[in-house]
């Protein structure tokens, strides 16, 4: 594998990676447009935006001949917006390559935006924000932002905005968040797969992707956390199950401290049933079946949180265990023997075998604003983390004061001051 970091004529940034013998090739166009951009009035304008982009361009002006192409010839086609991030991907055979990412250029670049398009797409909007609100684990993460950040930073409010904003939205609302979110300064390409990297470069500059211009937009403010000393307690009513969930903002974090992250989030949960969180909470004390965590960081935010399903009658007990554990890990050194199994599963995580696996890994980079490696480079300087550096990054984050807790379900029988409490 071989990879080349560049800039365009007009701006755009990309990372060519070529990897010989592998018969897929995968575009991600990533922009730098999200729910942080956004005010009180445009809140939810991206993920609309985002809706609108696969139904008809410049140069494809029909949204069902779009899908049927795609459908046909893509092995994997997607598009998300989150809180800073717009992304748009698709693999398929290099055969199929230049064809890709001439369409997928162009309906990023050039979207038509019809009125008839955002009339039909705005009731399915508002279908997906009521599906969203039902979902616990979506309306857990949300009550979490909102917990750490408040809810008069943009990164604490709801992905697709309100229904009064979706409702409100004016086709030149639409253009107007494309041509300051979707420009040469924040539209970067990750490019994978077995194609010449002089080849990827002859594809972009043909795209429409060297349409994009500079735009003067308002300057990002990074968000910072909220919460008083203390620990904080959200509720989030909903009669069918009990959920906990307990958060800790990260910051912004370097390079060398995001390889210690990934360690540690290995200790926590490995997917296994090895990890501290599944060990402690379901193999020793059977307070649930299943506990995740994660850690959700970016440019300028983190955030980690593990979540259980419990029984509401134990909900005290398992909340107090559930942050037992990011005490302890905190406080007491881990043993050479856990570390390095962590550190040996989150280093054979660095391999890139497929196409889409090695834009995942460049594109990651990207969106953290790291500088583009091999995945074998990440991988020693994984291996140069010690427990110490475990220890200390732990002792940073899970502190009392970071505290954050967020209920979904019936409210605990002891109230959420008896969970106060007894912490």
């Amino acid at each position: 594998m071989e990879f080349l970091p560049t800039r365009f004529r007009n701006g755009v940034r990309a990372t060519l990676i070529h990897m010989p013998y592998c018969p897929t090739l995968t575009t991600y166009i990533g922009v730098e447009s999200g729910v942080i951009d956004e005010t009180r009035d445009t809140n939810g304008i991206n993920h609309f935006l985002e809706h609108l982009i696969f139904k008809g361009s410049l140069k494809w002006p029909n949204a069902e001949e779009i899908e049927n192409i795609l459908d046909a010839r893509a092995l994997d086609y997607n598009a998300f917006t989150g809180l800073e991030m717009a992304g748009f991907h698709v693999k398929s055979k290099i055969k199929h390559a230049p064809f890709f990412l001439d369409m997928f250029s162009d309906i990023v670049v050039h979207p038509r935006l019809a009125q008839e398009r955002i009339d039909h797409e705005r009731p399915l909007l508002l279908i997906e924000m009521r599906d969203e609100e039902r979902d616990p684990g979506s309306r857990t993460d949300a009550a979490m932002r909102a917990l750490i950040y408040g809810t008069e930073q943009s990164v604490g409010w709801e992905l697709h905005g309100t229904a009064e904003n979706t409702m409100r939205f004016t086709r030149d609302d639409l253009v107007a968040c494309h041509r300051e979110g979707y420009s040469a300064d924040t539209v970067f390409v990750v490019i994978a797969g077995g194609m010449s990297i002089p080849k990827m470069e002859a594809m972009l500059e043909s795209s429409a992707l060297m349409d994009l211009k500079s735009v003067k937009r308002v300057p990002r403010v990074r968000p910072h956390r909220v919460s008083e000393k203390g620990i904080s307690i959200a509720h989030v009513a909903d009669d069918k199950e009990m959920m906990v969930s307990v958060g800790f903002d990260v910051g912004v974090r370097t390079e060398s401290e995001g390889a210690t992250l990934g360690i540690l989030g290995t200790v926590l949960d490995n997917e296994g049933l090895s990890s501290r969180l599944s060990r402690r909470m379901r193999g020793e004390l059977n307070y649930c079946y299943e506990v995740s965590g994660d850690f959700d960081i970016s440019q300028n935010r983190g955030i980690y949180r593990a979540t259980a399903s419990v029984d509401p009658a134990n909900a005290e007990k398992a909340t107090r265990e559930l942050v037992g554990v990011f005490l302890r890990v905190a406080r007491e050194r881990v043993d050479d023997d856990e570390f390095n199994k962590a550190q040996e599963r989150i280093s054979n995580q660095c391999v890139a075998e497929t196409s889409s696996a090695a834009v995942e890994f460049f594109a990651g980079r990207e969106i953290l604003g790291w500088e583009p490696v091999l995945p074998e480079a990440h991988a020693d300087r994984i291996a140069q983390r010690s427990p110490d550096d475990l220890m200390d990054l732990a002792g940073q984050i899970f502190t009392d004061d970071n505290l954050h807790i967020v209920f979904t379900g019936r409210e605990p029988e002891s109230g959420l001051e008896g969970i106060l409490d007894s912490l």
